[in-house]
């Protein structure tokens, strides 16, 4: 009987302790630039809002599709995410709450990661657009040397810096309605040689924070990554 006692109290623990099953949870989900390809490589830190002993830092790296997938996270806990690259960083991040332990939480919706601030030479570039924007430093700027002055800007490598059109400036505009109205950039047309002050600017933009420069003291300056095609050449007409 006693035998069979400690027997049976064996098997009820180990049902017990099966039951109660892993003590974490798991978050999987993707990454993606401004156009929607997957961003590979990124490095994910997930930091818990409140401290748990023993789930302090966690950290994973999206494969080549941009998916990641993370276990041994705290259940039922809130974490922010924050992402970096080795050759770009962000200020994107997103909160997130974990399922209880065990379940694994499955993002609705892919993380956006839209503007690139360079850690070699401090440009931001727009996936979205395939634009690439600096805040190069300037002073005694005026509407009559401002645009002589850009085409001598040579910063990041590359000689053919021009001021942003305003539908540049538009085009940065993830969401409008929370444009914040600011002080002030040059702008002028594609091929023009007319500088005027544009009013922009957007709280917490990826741009607008990765240099901070007074108004007065910088020039923000853009430039294609993706030129268009040279057309080839086409053939005389022979007349008959």
């Amino acid at each position: 009987m006693k035998i069979a006692h400690r027997f049976s109290l064996t098997i009820l623990i180990g049902l017990l302790l099966f039951g109660c099953g892993d003590k974490t949870a798991g978050i999987e989900g993707k990454i993606i630039d401004g156009k929607g390809k997957p961003l590979s490589g990124v490095f994910i830190i997930f930091k818990p809002v409140k401290l748990t002993q023993g789930y302090e830092h966690f950290e994973t790296k999206t494969g080549a599709d941009g998916s990641f997938h993370l276990t041994g996270v705290s259940p039922s806990s809130d974490y922010v995410m924050t992402f970096l690259s080795d050759k770009w960083s962000t200020r994107v991040h997103k909160k997130v709450k974990t399922l209880k332990a065990g379940e694994n939480l499955v993002l609705s919706a892919p993380i956006q990661i839209r503007f690139q601030q360079q850690i070699k030479d401090g440009t931001v570039i727009d996936t979205k657009t395939g634009m690439q924007w600096l805040i190069y430093p300037a002073s005694d700027i005026t509407a009559t040397n401002v645009i002589s002055t850009v085409k001598g800007i040579k910063e990041a490598g590359f000689t053919d810096w021009r001021l942003p059109s305003k539908k540049d400036l538009t085009d940065l505009e993830e969401n409008p309605a929370l444009v914040k109205k600011t002080c002030c950039v040059w702008v002028a047309e594609i091929n023009s040689e007319i500088a005027e002050w544009n009013f922009y600017g957007e709280e917490d933009h990826e741009l607008w924070i990765s240099r901070k420069e007074a108004p007065e003291n910088r020039i923000v300056v853009v430039r294609d990554m993706t030129p268009s095609p040279v057309l080839p050449p086409v053939p005389p007409v022979v007349k008959p």
